[in-house]
């Protein structure tokens, strides 16, 4: 088996070289592959950003330059990608109509979402932050919100709103509340993400292959109206500005951060940068080939750079400060720096990427297909994992649109709240043969992962065996031995992993508390008789697993009354927030 590192090795190797000066001297090339490069976009947090062509996404440390890790999961050109607002999740579409989310801060498995429909899925996007809610067009037209049951860790949908054409691009702004779509009946519209209501209608040209776009504050959103015309609409205000253009826009715009820039392709070779209040062309750069155009476009976080992606496959970064990439030092530098002069008078090759990407692909079949952990399971609603939540039948709320496969989000570490309910049963001491208990508490895992922390209450109740040493009477009839009650309040400090890419946890606690009990014969009112109440010290070492929302446990158990006792537990850990 060909192990991660070795896949990797010929892009490390290659993206040493990283950038070269080619033309403009702030205007770099990180390489050139044999096929369009569909998609760029850039991590909010601005460490990496990514570029996409046929069956390959690479993901890149944007401070050197160089390649961080390489996915070939959709098996057909990835026609869009885009990060998360928190830079920790990654959303990539394939021609194939599959939508694969993963997370980039540890050790999950990615999660496949794919239509049973003959109609293509152009696009999707983040709802949230956290990557478990995520915007699908799963017929081409109808809306949906997919995101996770809390509990059972299965995918369920929500439909937000069904138009009545193509759904070509979504855009989500800032905060979430609004959804941007564009359609391939010529329209842009924008809806309440939470309810599906329509807020605004306009028409615009879906030829020009420009997918609408809020501006970063979230107040207007830019579209074309034909190839040469670009419009600023507001969202929140009747106007519209336009841009103009003699050199016919293409295929993609990009908003600077601080929305005050528009970058936008030409069929002309070039990318155009213009200021969004006067429409004003401020500056432009133009590509090597002259008979390639940009596909793909964005800006980085702090405004400094512009990476675009084109036909042809070159992938480039534009230095809008005018700094220059020193490859020896994998930083950009000042221009007028010795470093700068260096770069400039040595500009070395663009790197080949098709050759390495063969090469990766060729080692990942080898190794016995994809990257991806598991593959697209089942056809259509049927049970199990990969379909239960987003299949069975209307009356549940679910839609028939859509299918999953059996990946997972289960990370090496838990996350979240949960409710715990325990059933346990225990040995207790003699006279007592039997007890039974129902524990429900609260856990945090959120704090310091792997390790978390609780509160729980646990009541119980033990049966004595039949020779009970005492007796008791009421009114001269002996009473029927009496029962053992306690109500055991205590605090568990533990772990949890998730050892393997599935449902399956480990978790271990220490706990300590208090404990109360009595002796009581069940009855209440003038039959019942009970003993004064015992305080006690409780501590207990814990350990179990679970699968999915279900728990089981046992734990040793110490009581200062009562001594050592053992339980056994089976129940639920019910998610109730992130």
């Amino acid at each position: 088996m060909i192990n991660r590192n070795s896949k990797f090795l010929v892009f490390i190797l290659f993206s040493l070289c990283s950038f070269f000066a080619f033309g403009q001297a702030d205007l770099n090339i990180i390489g050139k592959a044999d096929s369009p490069v569909y998609t760029v976009s850039w991590s909010p947090d601005g460490s990496l950003f990514a570029s996409s062509g046929d069956n390959f996404v690479l993901l890149w440390y944007a401070d050197t330059n160089t390649t961080k890790t390489f996915y070939v999961e959709h098996g057909v050109p990835v026609v869009s990608s885009r990060f998360s607002n928190d830079s920790k999740w990654f959303l990539s579409v394939g021609a194939d109509s599959s939508i694969i989310v993963r997370s980039l801060d540890n050790q999950t498995a990615p999660t496949k979402i794919s239509s049973n429909t003959e109609q293509q899925i152009k696009d999707a996007a983040f709802l949230t932050d956290n990557g478990f809610s995520v915007a699908v067009p799963v017929d081409g037209r109808s809306l949906t919100c997919f995101f996770r049951l809390m509990a059972s860790q299965e995918f369920v949908q929500r439909k937000i709103t069904e138009v009545f054409s193509t759904i070509y691009s979504i855009d989500v702004n800032k905060n979430g509340t609004r959804i941007l779509l564009g359609t391939e009946d010529g329209k842009a519209i924008v809806l309440d993400a939470s309810t599906g209501e329509l807020i605004q209608e306009l028409p615009r040209f879906a030829d020009s292959k420009i997918k609408p776009k809020f501006s970063p504050d979230g107040r207007k959103f830019i579209a074309a109206t034909d190839a040469a015309n670009l419009v600023i609409s507001y969202t929140n205000t009747i106007g519209s500005k336009i841009i103009r253009d003699g050199d016919m826009f293409a295929n993609a715009v990009a908003w600077s951060p601080d929305s005050s820039r528009i970058a936008a392709a030409t069929k002309a070779g070039s990318v155009k940068i213009y200021d969004a209040e006067t429409g004003k062309n401020d500056d432009a750069f133009f590509l090597v080939d002259g008979n390639d155009e940009v596909v793909s476009l964005t800006y980085s976080p702090d405004g400094e750079f512009l990476l675009a992606g084109t036909r042809k496959g070159y992938i480039y970064r534009w230095s809008l400060t005018g700094k220059v990439f020193d490859p020896k030092a994998h930083q950009y530098v000042d221009k007028n720096s010795p470093q700068a002069q260096a770069a400039m008078q040595n500009p070395g090759e663009v790197p080949d990427v098709s050759e390495s990407i063969s090469a990766i692909k060729g080692a990942v079949q080898a190794a016995g297909g994809s990257q991806t952990p598991a593959s697209d399971s089942g056809s259509g609603t049927g049970g199990g994992a990969g379909s239960g939540g987003a299949g069975q039948s209307s009356k549940n709320g679910r839609d028939k649109a859509t299918k999953l496969d059996d990946s997972r989000y289960d990370s090496l570490y838990k996350y979240g709240h949960s409710i715990i309910v325990d059933f346990g049963v225990s040995t207790p001491p003699s006279p007592y043969d039997l007890e039974l208990s129902l524990a429900a508490g609260y856990l945090n895992y959120n704090v310091i992962r792997p390790f978390y922390f609780g509160a729980f209450l646990k009541p119980s109740i033990a049966f004595p065996i039949g020779g009970f040493p005492y007796e008791y009477t009421l009114n001269g009839s002996t009473m029927t031995s009496p029962k053992l009650v306690a109500l055991k309040i205590y605090a568990p400090l533990g772990f949890v992993i998730y050892p393997f890419y599935d449902d399956v946890e480990v978790f271990g606690d220490l706990s300590a508390g208090m404990s109360v009990s009595k002796l009581w014969n069940v009855h209440l009112g003038t039959t019942s008789v009970a003993s004064k109440a015992y305080y006690s010290f409780y501590g207990a070492v814990r350990v179990g697993a679970g699968w999915r929302f279900m728990r089981f446990s046992v734990a040793g158990e110490y009581d200062t009354v009562f001594g050592f006792t053992f339980c056994g537990s089976a129940g639920f850990n019910i998610k109730i927030h992130d």
